[in-house]
């Protein structure tokens, strides 16, 4: 061979080529009926499938880990369990690996592993990414170990058998602006959803890769949707080509599929609609997935994370609350259930199986609104932090309760308006309140008062009683009530106590009490119409119910209202 062949030959390096086997399939039954005829994978994430775009130091490293740092709020909105660590603080390798169930509060750690390494670091609030990177010995250590069943036992096995075989396992935590999610369950495709709306998970965002058109608060349509004027997409909402949304429609925190058919006064809250889906008229959903090519009749009300699998029927004049409904009987003998689906559905309810996994992702689907300060004890702020914001709550709480008492007395004595507001100044700096908290508990206070009153004395008028509140307190009101911001939380103050006692406060009152307060110039013109056009959310200072923003607009359709800002702008048009 000659000199010259000779050397472009060792010119050339031969590169393994490496190949990879994906296995998309969790072998669980969590998004179940959902996929009884869609594989896991091809689930539509915001109108896409799921799997669409796929990716020397320590020759004894068989693994790498790669973690996020998280709050344990998120992992627990996404049904995963928490991962505690002890690392080497210098070379990341694994030292200690515990999953943490939720309903454990200890976990042991080795003393002697502490002294051995003394550089050791704890790491806690860890999301587990599901990302392992491998070495070639993996696929030969699961086969040559029959006891390995899952990744937690491979992990678990390494570290016991470490001294003996001189296998390693690395991890790697990743800074908070990366991002990466696993689709466990129904409860964290709903929080992946949207973080992607929402945007933090960019640039994997819905604008990129698709002919969404991206616009304000997060709304992402296609060109040809045909969106009715009177309808409201309010945030964080997507909705794909060539679908048609009727009169009066509201959707919030929701994406809407291809080539769907929306009625009139529809809400869509939370919920995720997917192809070829068809709603009809007066239809409420709120936190559900809808699968394709389902029918919704007009009056069907679906809530708390109802599943809908594909070519179901339902309604009309339903209510459905946490139901998983399939197309196809569980056996030949099952018939349809009339009450389930309605006169006019065709669906059967799917039987799911006895798994513990399962019934808490659903759970959690459901619950999510009513989580304690117990379930959080140890969410992004530490112990500490926590106890110091159960005690602002406290104070705050204390606080309203004594403004309260002293505009009760202030009424029944007729105490001057100048002694009442040095006494509710003295409670503000004795609990240290926020000028803008002050102004919506002094509100607040005011719309509370007439309700204390007809409870000790039932013959008395909610409405009348709050109008005599008005005139006794105007200067009172007035003196907290200064500026366009405090206006604002005046009118949150009285949207909150309007949604939360519908039976008290109806739509005709709460338009009587915007012209009062109108008319003795407690309000302007442009705050009225920002706070009628916009859904400022309401600030959580007493623990109240929560109003949602399908709460919020549905009381601003309502007629008392649209019949007073309809003759506001009347007026506002005539003075000019």
């Amino acid at each position: 061979m000659s000199e010259h062949s000779s050397a472009r030959k060792k010119g050339i390096e031969e590169k393994q080529v490496l190949q990879a086997i994906l296995i998309c399939d969790s072998f669980n039954s969590c998004f179940q009926p959902l996929t009884a005829n869609i594989p896991r994978a091809l689930l539509p994430l915001i109108n896409r499938p799921i799997l669409e775009i796929l990716a020397k130091t320590d020759k004894n490293a068989v693994m790498t880990l790669l973690y996020k740092r998280s709050s344990t709020d998120r992992i627990f909105r996404t049904g995963d369990e928490e991962v505690m660590i002890i690392a080497d603080g210098t070379t990341n390798r694994l030292l200690q690996y515990e999953k943490v169930p939720k309903s454990q509060k200890k976990m042991e750690v080795s003393v002697g592993l502490l002294r051995e390494h003394r550089n050791a670091k704890v790491h806690f609030n860890l999301q587990d990414t599901h990302i392992a990177i491998c070495s070639v010995n993996v696929l030969s250590l699961f086969s040559d170990n029959f006891d390995y069943e899952t990744k937690d036992d491979f992990i678990r096995g390494i570290l016991e058998q470490e001294e003996i075989l001189g296998n390693t396992i690395y991890v790697k935590i990743c800074n908070s602006k990366t991002y990466s999610s696993r689709i466990i369950n129904v409860c964290a495709y709903d929080v992946i959803c949207r973080e992607i709306l929402q945007r933090w998970a960019f640039p994997i965002v819905p604008d990129v890769q698709s002919k969404f058109c991206y616009q304000r608060h997060n709304i992402y349509k296609y060109d040809n949707v045909m969106l009715s004027m009177d309808s409201t997409a309010v945030k964080n909402v997507a909705i794909g080509s060539d679908t048609v949304i009727g009169e009066n429609a509201f959707i919030v925190n929701s994406v809407i599929g291809s080539k769907c058919k929306i009625g009139k006064n529809v809400v869509i809250d939370g919920s995720y609609i997917w192809d070829n889906v068809v709603i009809g008229d007066d239809c409420i959903v709120k936190s559900c997935i809808i699968s394709h090519n389902v029918i919704l009749k007009n009056s069907c009300q679906l809530s708390d994370g109802c599943l809908i699998a594909e070519n179901v029927i339902l309604g009309p004049n339903i209510e459905l609350k946490t139901e998983y409904i399939q197309s196809e009987p569980n056996d030949e003998s099952e018939t349809v259930n009339i009450e389930l689906v309605g006169k006019e559905g065709k669906g059967f309810k799917y039987e799911e199986e006895d798994n513990e996994e399962n019934d808490l992702t659903f759970e959690i689907w459901g619950a999510e609104k009513h989580r304690t300060f117990d379930e959080i004890s140890l969410s992004s702020a530490n112990s500490h932090d926590l106890e110091s914001i159960e005690e602002e709550l406290d104070e705050v709480c204390t606080f309203y309760k004594e403004v309260l008492d002293s505009c009760q007395r202030a009424f029944d004595e007729n105490v001057a308006t100048e002694n009442l507001i040095l006494e509710v100044n003295s409670s503000k700096h004795a609990y240290n309140i926020p000028i803008k908290e002050l102004a919506f508990l002094v509100s607040r206070a005011i719309f509370d008062l007439p309700a204390i009153q007809k409870k000790s004395n039932p013959g008395v008028e909610y409405g009348s009683q709050l109008m005599s509140v008005f005139k006794r307190f105007l200067p009172f009101i007035k003196n907290y009530i200064k500026s366009s911001e405090s206006e604002l939380c005046l009118l949150s103050a009285m949207e909150e106590f309007a949604i939360t006692n519908p039976s008290l406060f109806t739509s005709v009152l709460l338009a009587k009490s915007l012209g009062y307060l109108y008319n003795n110039d407690v309000l302007n013109e442009e705050t009225l119409f920002n706070w009628y056009k916009s859904l400022n959310p309401i600030p959580a200072l007493l623990n109240e119910e929560e109003c949602s923003p399908a709460d919020q607009q549905k009381l601003r359709n309502s007629d008392g209202v649209k019949k007073f800002f309809k003759w506001l702008q009347e007026a506002e048009e005539e003075s000019d």
